[in-house]
């Protein structure tokens, strides 16, 4: 799952942005995987890169990301990231959106309609049965979803 903060949701979905720079420890998505992302929905992992550090971001990395020049993106890494931990590595996620109903993807952005309809539940499917854990997500996704809905507020 890769959580991304609302601003840079619109970016999707208008097109602006096809990349990620993210702090991991090691990389928690794989290219080639259909991720999820809340408000966007599936997408396709392309590349994962690790990035030597910030200075070595170009203007190339800014466009990609979203951001107007080097200067705006590295602003926003800034305030995503005041500081680096230590074992953290920097990484490139390169991914498509949006997706076709086969995990295809789609260059024109998916309709309302056909959002919607993708939603629906059929009720002829079976629905899985939590873990004994406390749902269908770890501790660890439980705490970004909600570090995630923090931030938006």
């Amino acid at each position: 799952m890769l959580l991304l903060k609302k601003h840079l949701v619109e970016l999707v979905r208008a097109g602006k942005k096809t990349q990620t720079l993210r702090l991991w420890s090691h990389p928690i998505v794989r290219p080639g995987q259909i991720s999820f992302t809340p408000g966007l929905g599936k997408m396709k992992i392309i590349t994962v890169e690790e990035v030597p550090g910030f200075e070595s971001l170009t203007e190339v990395d800014a466009v990609a990301d979203g951001f107007a020049t080097r200067a705006a993106l590295l602003e926003e890494l800034q305030r995503c990231y005041p500081e680096i931990p230590a074992g953290k590595k920097l990484y490139r996620v390169r991914f498509q959106w949006p997706l076709d109903d086969a995990g295809a993807h789609n260059s024109a952005p998916l309709s309302v309609k056909k959002t919607a309809a993708a939603c629906n539940t059929d009720k002829t499917k079976k629905t899985p049965k939590p873990r004994k854990s406390g749902g269908f997500m770890t501790g660890k996704q439980r705490q970004k979803l909600y570090d995630f809905i923090i931030r938006q507020s």
